[in-house]
């Protein structure tokens, strides 16, 4: 993909949110702007269009997806990336019929979250965004777990 794309991080860990800005900005292709909650990153939507967002907030105001929730009753179609470890069935299986959705999960014993992966997630989800864009459907995305 040759153009520059923009992805929302989300986080209530400032550390998980640093990490996630400096592994996805390697490949000088993603520029990234992080929100450590849920309140400032609707807000942000607003005014900034991002191909992506990408979060570890599962719930929110005691709602399972609470995030998604949000934004999509704010009418937002922005794709979300859940970039989690073990994720619950309960919220995996509610959270598609919001559309948009990608879990990209790794197991707690490995040593580090696969930033790769995550790279590619969103390049992938922005591909399928600008297909969608063009008419031509969005088809339903999967990701399984990293062993």
């Amino acid at each position: 993909m040759s153009t520059l794309l923009s992805v929302l991080c989300v986080s209530e860990d400032p550390l998980f949110l640093d990490r996630i800005r400096r592994n996805l900005e390697q490949s000088r292709d993603i520029i990234v702007e992080v929100s450590v909650s849920v309140e400032d990153a609707l807000h942000l939507i607003d005014y900034i269009l991002f191909d992506a967002i990408v979060t570890d907030c599962t719930s929110w105001l005691g709602e399972q997806n609470g995030f998604l929730k949000a934004l999509r009753k704010q009418g937002k179609e922005v794709p979300i990336i859940y970039f989690i470890q073990e994720p619950d069935v309960r919220i995996t299986r509610e959270s598609r019929q919001y559309g948009r959705v990608q879990y990209l999960a790794w197991e707690e014993r490995c040593s580090s979250p696969p930033f790769d992966e995550l790279a590619r997630c969103v390049r992938e989800v922005a591909a399928l965004d600008a297909v969608t864009k063009s008419g031509t459907g969005w088809p339903p995305l999967t990701r399984e777990k990293r062993a």
